[in-house]
């Protein structure tokens, strides 16, 4: 591996806005990590008691004195995926940054994985969450130097178990190795990202996203930019992450994502929860029965590219 795929910072790769300080270290199965039962990312014990994995009360959030979301509440509950949607400055990426502990609300509670990120000490206990979520963005340009797909992916990890002087372990690159092959790129390990097609590397950004065996994917618009063959392949991905492994998914999308893809959709409008539904679209019912079909056989083979994201219609601008 060359030393800029070991030093550079993740955001190269594009899989995590704020990464923290290295962890303690924690035996592989450890209760309350992601990845202690079962394949790589599964949940098992994300929230003590049963709670939400996501938790919003009544927040509001902006940036100065200017509110963009106000009032809202949310709930995403372990192994589920909720698809948030609305125009363009709905608040959707503001809420977020606060997910993520980049903003701090003016009002209401936000938890994230059994922790509050609210109140006295929340600066710290964000920087914990951060390490256990996994965040994939929209396509990105290729990078400016040369890096191979395996690097890319290993620099998921950068902040979760090393960073700065600390270098990555074995333990590393093996679960690097296995976030590459749940996204069907291991063959292509080795091969320059630079030369890959842009719904490429947005598999190989998702498998950054994956290596840090997160207890939660929060996705802002990962199917914007991706012609349509990418988009589709990229969602059935997506879904079979969640159906199969039990990882729980915040998708925010301007209306490119099946919402039969998702348990619930939540719709913003002026920085308010407009619809909270769990019912999916009648026009999907013919594709929601293909995709059970597929995730069925999905399970037996073992193979995520069974299991389908819904027809995806073109690019969404980002908020």
């Amino acid at each position: 591996m060359s030393r800029f795929a070991e030093d550079a910072p993740l955001r190269a790769a594009g899989n995590d806005p704020a990464a923290g300080p290295r962890p303690t270290e924690r035996p592989p199965g450890a209760k309350g990590e992601p990845g202690a039962k079962g394949g790589p990312g599964t949940v098992t014990d994300t929230a003590a008691g049963g709670s939400p994995v996501l938790e919003l009360i009544d927040v509001r959030v902006g940036y100065g004195n200017t509110p963009v979301v106000e009032g809202v509440s949310l709930r995403v509950e372990s192994g589920e995926f909720l698809l948030l949607q609305g125009e363009n400055g709905a608040g959707k990426s503001t809420i977020l940054k606060t997910i993520l502990g980049l903003l701090r609300p003016t009002a209401g509670e936000v938890h994230v994985l059994g922790r509050s990120l609210t109140g006295v000490g929340a600066a710290s206990r964000a920087r914990a969450v951060r390490r256990r979520i996994g965040y994939l963005a929209q396509v990105h340009d290729p990078p400016a130097l040369p890096m191979t797909v395996a690097e890319a992916v290993l620099l998921g990890r950068w902040g979760s178990s090393f960073g700065g002087v600390k270098r990555p372990r074995a333990s590393d690159r093996r679960a690097a190795a296995r976030a590459l092959d749940q996204v069907g790129m291991s063959e292509l390990a080795r091969r320059d990202v630079r030369a890959l097609s842009g719904g490429q590397r947005q598999r190989v950004a998702l498998a950054g996203a994956l290596s840090r065996e997160p207890a939660l994917l929060l996705m802002d618009e990962p199917t914007t930019h991706l012609d349509v063959e990418a988009q589709a392949d990229l969602g059935r991905r997506i879904v079979a992450l969640n159906r199969d492994h039990g990882i729980s998914v915040l998708l925010v999308s301007h209306g490119s994502f099946s919402e039969s893809a998702a348990d619930r959709v939540v719709r913003l409008a002026g920085g308010r929860v407009a619809v909270d539904r769990t019912d999916a679209d009648p026009a999907d019912a013919r594709w929601r029965t293909e995709a059970a079909a597929g995730r069925r056989r999905g399970r037996g083979a073992g193979a995520a590219g069974d299991c389908g994201a819904g027809p995806a219609a073109g690019g969404a601008n980002r908020e």
